[in-house]
């Protein structure tokens, strides 16, 4: 197959790497992007790590006076919490929205998962929630992804 190939433009320029998995009967490629920081990560520690909270969360709706500034008119209503994880540690409840990561607006789960990129591991950040309606800052030091 063509797993591990470079997918190219016209111009010869990389898009991505296409992979050995398909999803009813399509070819999957890694974007670029995503690709490159990869490599950089495995370059740098010498494996793939990947950042984790212990969290289990769903988009929800914002209610008018609580939208953000930036038109952001959800966020991540949190509906479990791993007992001993970073997100435990930090105080982060069930019933939490889930507004910020370290500035960053979190409106889905993908969004969240996005934000733990690799080097996120160890660094300590950021969360806003609401919580009963108020508005609370969290520090989390971001644990790596447990293995199973």
């Amino acid at each position: 197959g063509f797993a591990g190939g470079a997918f190219l433009d016209t111009s010869g320029g990389l898009i991505g790497i296409a992979t050995a998995a398909a999803i009813r009967g399509l070819g999957v490629v890694i974007p670029a992007s995503i690709a490159w920081k990869t490599a950089a990560t495995v370059l740098e520690h010498g494996g793939l790590k990947r950042g984790y909270l212990g969290l289990a969360g769903q988009p929800v709706a914002l209610p008018e006076g609580q939208q953000g500034k930036d038109g952001r008119e959800h966020a991540l209503l949190v509906v479990g919490v791993t007992s001993g994880s970073p997100a435990a540690a930090a105080g982060v409840l069930i019933g939490d929205v889930l507004l910020e990561f370290d500035g960053h607006a979190v409106e889905s789960p993908e969004e969240l998962l996005d934000l733990l990129h690799g080097d996120r591991v160890g660094q300590k950040v950021t969360l806003k929630v609401l919580r009963g309606g108020a508005l609370v800052e969290l520090t989390v030091a971001v644990g790596e992804r447990p293995v199973h």
